[in-house]
């Protein structure tokens, strides 16, 4: 926006980031990196615990899978690298352009194995065995929700402070509205838009009243910088 805006509008419109904690540091970097007045609040909805992972002994001639950047941490522990990610090629920003692309360049013959958390949003193995693929899958983390909501943030409702609150897959959406639900707070939400990064994200947000809900461009972390920057 053209109008400048002084600090106090700011401290006003504060944003809630509840990715993971390394996550939510890493966007609200990219954040700083294109308007520095932006306040912003890390509120973790999972903690992260990564499992032991032994990659080797699997099936030397498979392809490997990964469909998040835990999983990818993973592949870098053991000295290896996915042959299909998200985001690996131009318009894979998705597991179902992921499985798109999968199914147009992978021999059918040639094993696959997907390296995931402990939870999932899309059965992808489901779908390449569908597709006469053969494909393994090794659990290498889980998420696990946080029991509670930070006193910085139930502090930033309570004063009206908190403008927006993003969310990144429908299961941080979905535990973000029960944990304010559980703190009594869901009435301000009612001032409070939520920014999306999907449809099915957006969709999830169906028991809060949230003032209005937004969805990026795409599925890509730049799309929801830049939605964040344009409400500035």
């Amino acid at each position: 926006m053209n109008v400048v805006k002084d600090s106090a509008y700011y401290q006003t419109h504060k944003l809630v980031v509840t990715r993971h904690q390394q996550g939510a540091d890493d966007f609200i970097a990219a954040l700083k990196g294109v308007n520095g007045a932006i306040e912003a609040i890390a509120q973790p909805v999972i903690n992260i615990e990564r499992l032991p992972c032994c990659i080797e002994p699997l099936d030397k001639d498979a392809s490997i899978i990964t469909t998040s950047k835990q999983a990818d941490y993973a592949l870098q522990r053991a000295g290896l690298r996915a042959h299909y990610g998200i985001n690996s090629a131009k318009d894979i920003n998705d597991v179902e352009a992921l499985i798109h692309d999968i199914k147009s360049r992978h021999q059918v013959n040639r094993p696959l194995l997907y390296l995931r958390g402990l939870d999932i949003s899309f059965d992808l193995s489901s779908e390449l065995r569908a597709a006469g693929f053969t494909i393994d899958e090794k659990i290498v983390y889980r998420a696990l929700p946080v029991l509670g909501l930070s006193e910085e943030l139930v502090v930033g409702l309570k004063r009206g402070q908190i403008a927006y609150v993003t969310f990144f897959s429908v299961r941080s959406a979905q535990i973000f509205e029960q944990l304010i639900n559980d703190a009594g707070l869901s009435a301000q939400l009612e001032t409070i838009k939520a920014l999306c990064l999907s449809e099915p994200v957006l969709n999830s947000l169906q028991d809060a009243p949230w003032k209005d809900r937004l969805i990026s461009k795409d599925k890509t972390m730049a799309s929801m910088t830049a939605l964040v920057e344009s409400l500035f």
